[in-house]
């Protein structure tokens, strides 16, 4: 094994190759001798189009015309890898200006087995790619959750009042409508929206410095840099961020003080931008003021895994004639 540690940089092919043996001219370079297989992933644009979510790395095969597959060359000898079919170890290292070396990895524990898209190959022909989801061994979820919380100290969360089950209506009971009634009505709601812009700014505060902070590890302190939350509500997303090989990413933050399972809303405006943006991502932060932590959805996950019911209706009067003839009754 490669003793190596998890995020050494090397300046250049020439130090790579002798720290780990493997010459990296492709993607995927084999040492056979020693039973390595070293990753390199680009973090440019290219045609493999390797992208990052969260912990995981979508990282595509070797092969730039035709179809794609893991019976044969590198890919195959990379598969039984992640299988556990050969010895190998397979390690990865991010290709920018230098290399960052990322540490050992392993199929990601929410995949049995690779992936398969449709895509053009270098000739512009439509081809099978295969997709290798990989992340780094040893619990990287819990390294990703550090990373996540590491980002609370500058957002003082500690001084605030967070606790949403502790924040009482004191509603009157239906049917009071005495003008005390109506101004304690009217505290209470004040005092819930209040509540729910500091949940909701203190989660976009941290889904943004956590979005910056993940940019920078993997070397796109380029691309960190332009991560920003989104001031305009009727843009539709709450912070804009980028994917490892610099497309834009939209995230819309869900935040809650409580578990995961908490119920929360979704405007209709949300609910149409995401069905047109690109790299759409809802974030769903929960337990914010105590040990936060986060789990990113995509637009086709967030439809297989929530109900949507309706909470609320507009209301509009069908025609003038129905409004005139209802006051003239």
């Amino acid at each position: 094994m490669l003793e190596i540690e998890a995020g050494t940089i090397f300046e250049n092919f020439k130090a790579i190759k002798e720290a780990t043996g493997c010459v990296p001219y492709s993607g995927i370079a084999i040492n056979k001798k020693n039973k390595h297989i070293l990753l390199v992933s680009k973090v440019e644009d290219n045609i493999y189009h390797d992208h990052q979510e969260g912990p995981i790395l979508f990282y595509r095969g070797a092969g730039q015309v035709g179809d794609q597959t893991v019976t044969r060359g590198s890919n195959k000898t990379l598969y039984n890898a992640l299988k556990k079919i050969n010895k190998y170890h397979v390690y990865l290292a991010i290709k920018d200006k230098n290399y960052i070396f990322k540490g050992e990895v392993i199929l990601s524990k929410n995949y049995s087995d690779v992936l398969y898209e449709r895509k053009p190959d270098k000739n512009g022909d439509e081809r099978q790619v295969v997709i290798f989801p990989l992340e780094i061994k040893d619990n990287n979820y819990e390294m990703e959750f550090k990373l996540f919380n590491e980002t609370l100290h500058n957002l003082n969360i500690d001084n605030v009042f967070l606790e949403e089950d502790k924040v009482h209506t004191n509603l009157p009971a239906s049917g009071s409508y005495s003008s005390s009634n109506k101004v304690i009505n009217r505290i209470a709601f004040e005092k819930q929206r209040e509540q729910a812009k500091r949940i909701g700014d203190l989660s976009e505060q941290l889904v943004e410095k956590h979005e910056k902070a993940f940019l920078e590890s993997i070397g796109r302190i380029d691309l960190a840099e332009q991560v920003k939350i989104i001031e305009n509500d009727g843009e539709g997303f709450d912070v804009l961020s980028f994917m490892s090989n610099g497309d834009k990413k939209f995230i819309e933050v869900k935040g809650t003080t409580l578990g995961k399972f908490t119920p929360f809303f979704i405007s209709e405006n949300e609910l149409q931008k995401a069905e047109v943006l690109e790299n759409y991502r809802l974030y769903r932060v929960y337990h914010l003021s105590s040990k936060p932590k986060f789990t990113s959805y995509t637009l086709r996950e967030f439809y297989e895994i929530f109900n949507m019911e309706p909470a609320s209706y507009i209301c509009k009067v069908r025609t003038k004639e129905d409004y005139e003839n209802h006051q003239d009754s």
